[in-house]
């Protein structure tokens, strides 16, 4: 066999599948990656995280509900998603797969078995072991568990299924809040008064993280303020976090959610609250980008 050693991945060409696509992290980091991707396929029913995916890259061919995609006729490469976690997430009423939004990840595996891609990625949260068991009996493979503070400053235990492979970060990541806050960023003593709540016997507050550690996981619903919305200085002053940190904190450009196009191509400026539910959505860039380094 005769290997042409020249090759790089800016010569590969590659169709994406990417389900669940949210605010497209996984389009992002392929493109950082270099990546020659010829056609990237979202399906997301989030007209706010379209928009965000239009402004940032207007040739997504978007495929509305996953339920009604087939791609029986198109070649993929690659197969990603991040299937809705709510009712796997210990947090939440943890219905497991009795959840309707949980039981879409089976519209990952049929478009799995229909496309037949040569990599495949799925994302979700922490679980108990007999969803895992049911997710890697479908899939075939058992989940890496990372945890985003190895390559961000964020803390975000996630678990991955993925046949790519897989050897981890090598050095961790030493960032913590106070290295992606803003330039102007203010701390006050004045608390939001919900954060004087108890929280089991202690306070609201008294479980801030500081700025000189890792972050508490963004979540979908920190727009409405909770303590994953606040961090504490050593002073115990309080800052909340803005939609430029959190995006910095999921390892994306400052303002990548700022801007969105509408479906009659008008440019449109996405509020505060969009932007922190799709950042809380999202997948942490640096930590895929370890993943997808090894197509």
């Amino acid at each position: 066999l005769i290997f042409d050693l020249s090759l790089t991945v800016k010569d590969l060409i590659m169709n994406v599948l990417s389900l669940f696509d949210g605010i497209s992290v996984g389009q992002y980091t392929l493109n950082k990656l270099g990546f020659n991707v010829e056609n990237y396929y979202a399906s997301e029913i989030d007209t706010y995280a379209q928009s965000i995916t239009k402004y940032n890259y207007p040739n997504t061919k978007f495929l509305g509900d996953v339920t009604k995609v087939t791609m029986k006729d198109t070649p993929i490469d690659i197969l990603i998603g991040g299937s809705p976690c709510q009712g796997f997430s210990f947090i939440g009423n943890k219905l497991n797969f009795e959840d309707e939004r949980s039981k879409l990840f089976f519209e990952f595996v049929r478009l799995l078995e229909e496309t037949n891609p040569k990599y495949f990625f799925l994302e979700n949260v922490v679980m108990s072991k007999d969803s895992i068991q049911v997710i890697s009996d479908a899939l075939g493979v058992n989940p890496y568990k990372v945890n985003s503070r190895d390559y961000s400053a964020q803390n975000r235990p996630r678990l991955y299924w993925t046949n790519l492979p897989f050897k981890g970060q090598e050095n961790t990541n030493t960032q913590v809040v106070e290295d992606i806050l803003d330039e102007d960023a203010t701390f006050s003593h004045t608390y939001p008064n919900f954060l004087d709540l108890k929280w089991g016997e202690e306070t609201r507050k008294s479980r801030l993280k500081y700025s000189d550690e890792k972050a508490r996981t963004l979540t979908a619903t920190m727009w409405k303020g909770q303590i994953s919305t606040f961090v504490r200085n050593r002073d115990e002053q309080v800052h909340r976090l803005t939609p430029t940190e959190c995006e910095r904190l999921q390892g994306l450009p400052t303002n990548y959610t700022a801007k969105g196009i509408t479906v009659d191509d008008k440019e449109v400026k996405i509020s505060n609250t969009q932007r922190y539910k799709s950042l809380g959505n999202s997948w942490n860039a640096p930590t895929i980008e370890n993943f997808f380094s090894h197509i």
